[in-house]
């Protein structure tokens, strides 16, 4: 039918997996679409069979249901290719009897004589009925016009609030009951659970409340070895489980208790250790292993945690390595939960009395596979989340965040202090001095925004400390919560190839960027030094060269506050939204001055030019050819714009589409 096609269509992105084989997404599957500045969720459900008795498309059903119960709107697709079949007209009884809008959504007309053939699907009887080909993505403009239309916008509050949910994916190998958990935890058949390893394909996203305390949960397919994975729609699957990672706040790492622990968990632990996320995992009878393989990567996790999960095994009791862990986190100075698992009757219950022991004060018994217990370790654990009301977070989530990168030991700390008037951070001559992003409030001269100094970034060859290592993750990271990135260089060394990595990964993630030399106290200057040393800078820089560049001093303080008020200046151009009217006045007048270059024959005419609603300064041209239009031509779209505009240190994207 092409239901994921539509679905990745709605999202702009390949979000689910895409086959010729019928019958490849299972769970319900969850996106965000967005539309005419409105966002809405949408929920990719597996083909519904009726009668059918196989236990793969009974479970389908099920879900399919679930969803139509969770929707708001329904889209019922059907196939223009094959006409209505016997199941479209059963699935059209069961939609007709629904009170909630239905929008029939007849797919694959891609063609004048498909359309004339597809109007056989009127009979159907459904008053919202579209035609339109999700692959090419013709006439879905008509049908999401008419599903905006029906959804009330939400404030930024309500927004805010969504997107500020903690996050928790469930990962580990396949069949080690990632998904019974998932469904545990929601007290509903969330996800299908079978003996069959790769049951889970996409990720599943569940919002989770708990006594007006939300979170979201992320159900992943299981990440199996690359030379075990024979099918294409598996690779896609662990590719998919992958990339939650680097969404989630907190990974649960499962494994499973009687094959103990592989080399794989080692791999999917590292994985997310890496990508600097909390972890929670059950640690089986392995002590050589614990030693040499995991101690590291646990004290790590346990340091960036704000509470502890300490699972143990009430079937195996007591072991030396419980012995041992609880030795460590007896010293932690975090709340730690002993959660002893697996205690699913009352003689277990019994048995399990030895884990007071172990000397913790907050102990739970559970079993996770049924859920039974879970609900009073929850209530403790969110009796330590203090609430911030909707206004505090606004205003912190609101105000601008100026990440100071660059290579280790260029003055990044020092400037931070200099700044604040504060010795906020330790400074000294040794690289890597700092490890963790450190996030400071600046509210002086009737300036409010967010300072964050960040770890040295420099080559991943020259990266021989496993902190270290964490430490340029943590930096990388923190780009991606900035606004605007203040780079900093040593002026005695001038910019070297890992200040134009930095710069260049900065740029693609759309930040704004200002330039800082530092230590410019140090150099012999003559009349034109520093007019010469900008000129080969931007030459460096290029094209990306429309940037400020500053000269100062951290430790003499010189120019240190023109710095701030230029990355002010950066963060309000980045904000810049310019009336389309103004745009296309001053833009197509630039396009008839200089026409892209004929292609085949075929004359490229732009006839509109909007801003789109992102929050990098992003521009679509509409005309009649957009793939003939080269990357020199866009170079000089581009310039007009910022020679018109002031988009000085922001990059700039140029969209062409089709009129």
């Amino acid at each position: 039918m092409g239901k994921s096609t539509f679905f990745n269509r709605l999202l702009e992105q390949r979000k689910a997996i895409v086959d010729d084989t019928s019958g490849v997404t299972r769970d319900r599957q969850y996106g965000i679409a967005e539309w005419n500045g409105k966002s809405f969720n949408v929920i990719d459900t597996g083909g519904f069979v009726p009668e059918s008795q196989d236990v793969y498309e009974k479970e389908i059903k099920k879900q399919v249901l679930i969803a139509v119960e969770e929707a708001s709107a329904i889209f019922f697709i059907v196939d223009a290719a094959t006409g209505i079949t016997d199941l479209d007209n059963e699935m059209a009884k069961v939609l007709r009897r629904s009170v909630k809008p239905v929008f029939l959504v007849v797919n694959k007309v891609d063609n004048n004589d498909r359309l004339l053939e597809a109007s056989e699907f009127y009979g159907l009887g459904f008053e919202r009925i579209f035609f339109l080909a999700a692959i090419s993505g013709s006439g879905t403009g008509d049908l999401l016009d008419a599903v905006t239309d029906l959804i009330e916008e939400k404030d930024s509050e309500e927004l805010l609030e969504e997107n500020s949910l903690p996050k928790f994916a469930i990962i580990g190998q396949p069949n080690v009951g990632k998904s019974s958990l998932l469904n545990a935890l929601t007290g509903q058949q969330r996800t299908i659970v079978s003996d069959i390893a790769g049951t889970t394909r996409d990720t599943i996203h569940t919002r989770y409340n708990l006594f007006n305390k939300d979170f979201i949960l992320i159900d992943t397919a299981g990440i199996r070895r690359k030379a075990k994975v024979h099918e294409d729609l598996e690779f896609y699957s662990v590719i998919r489980a992958v990339k939650a990672l680097d969404e989630a706040d907190v990974c649960l790492l499962l494994l499973d208790a009687e094959k103990g622990i592989a080399a794989q968990d080692l791999n999917i632990f590292s994985l997310a250790a890496k990508k600097g996320k909390g972890v929670v995992v059950l640690v089986p009878e392995s002590q050589d292993v614990y030693e040499k393989e995991i101690k590291k990567q646990v004290l790590i996790a346990v340091e960036e945690a704000s509470a502890i999960f300490f699972i143990v095994d009430a079937a195996t009791g007591i072991t030396d390595l419980d012995n041992e862990m609880a030795k460590v986190l007896r010293r932690s100075v975090k709340p730690v939960f002993l959660v002893v698992n697996k205690v699913d009757n009352n003689d277990r219950l019994l048995e399990a009395s030895e884990f007071y022991g172990l000397g913790f004060e907050r102990i739970f018994f559970l079993a996770a596979i049924s859920g039974s217990g879970t609900g009073d370790l929850l209530d403790a654990v969110t009796d330590l989340i203090e609430e911030k009301d909707s206004e505090e977070l606004l205003e912190e989530n609101s105000l601008p965040k100026f990440a100071i990168i660059g290579q280790p030991n260029v003055g990044k700390s020092s400037l931070l202090n200099a700044l604040t008037g504060q010795q906020r951070t330790i400074v000294s001559d040794i690289a890597g001095t700092t490890r963790d992003t450190i996030h400071t409030r600046y509210n002086l001269f009737n300036k409010d925004f967010i300072l964050i100094d960040t770890a040295g970034i420099r080559r991943k060859a020259k990266v021989h400390e496993d902190l270290e290592f964490y430490s340029v993750i943590r930096a990388v990271k923190a780009l991606d919560e900035a606004d605007v990135c203040l780079l900093l260089l040593d002026a005695e060394k001038g910019i070297a190839a890992q200040d134009l990595n930095i710069f260049s990964l900065a740029a693609k993630k759309g930040k704004g960027v200002v330039v800082l030399v530092n230590k410019w106290d140090l150099m012999t200057k003559e009349t034109n030094t520093a007019r010469d040393y900008e000129t080969a800078l931007k030459k460096r820089l290029a094209p990306f060269s429309d940037v400020p560049i500053l000269f100062i001093s951290a430790l003499e303080k010189t120019r240190i506050h023109k710095a701030i008020e230029t990355a002010v200046d950066v963060y309000q151009n980045r904000q810049r939204k310019i009336p389309t009217r103004k745009l296309n006045d001053i833009m197509l007048k630039a396009v008839e001055a200089c026409h892209a270059p004929v292609v085949r024959g075929h004359p490229v005419r732009i006839k509109y030019i909007t801003q789109l609603p992102t929050v990098v300064p992003s521009f679509a041209f509409f005309c009649n050819y957009p793939e003939d239009v080269k990357q020199p031509y866009k170079n000089y779209l581009e310039n007009q714009l910022r020679q018109h505009f002031d988009f000085t240190g922001v990059p700039v994207r140029i969209f062409l589409r089709k009129k």
